[in-house]
């Protein structure tokens, strides 16, 4: 992700000792992802929340395309009450780009 967001002009960066990747945008803005190569679990939404006041997007990465649909559902179900954006990890360089 942070290669991603270096080519595309986002170099304002820095890993949290929660291991969250906060980005600066050129305009200022702050985005928070918690990534990981793993499913997503209720945990990466809990350390990534806190950063939900203070940046534009928050953002949990990890592979979920292929993930059984019931938990594809809960995760999606858990992304929109906790406005908390859950994303594929093949499209890490088309989020870059959208930022």
């Amino acid at each position: 992700m942070a290669d991603a967001l270096l080519s595309n002009g986002i170099n304002k960066q820095r890993i949290e000792p929660d291991n969250t990747l906060i980005a600066k945008t050129p305009r200022g803005e702050l985005y928070a992802f918690r990534i990981s190569n793993l499913p997503p679990e209720l945990q990466d939404f809990h350390s990534v929340s806190s950063y939900r006041s203070r940046c534009k997007e928050t953002y949990v990465i990890a592979p979920t395309k292929f993930m059984d649909w019931r938990r594809q559902t809960r995760l999606e179900w858990l992304s929109q009450e906790s406005n908390i954006l859950l994303e594929d990890e093949s499209n890490i360089d088309k989020l870059s780009r959208r930022l």
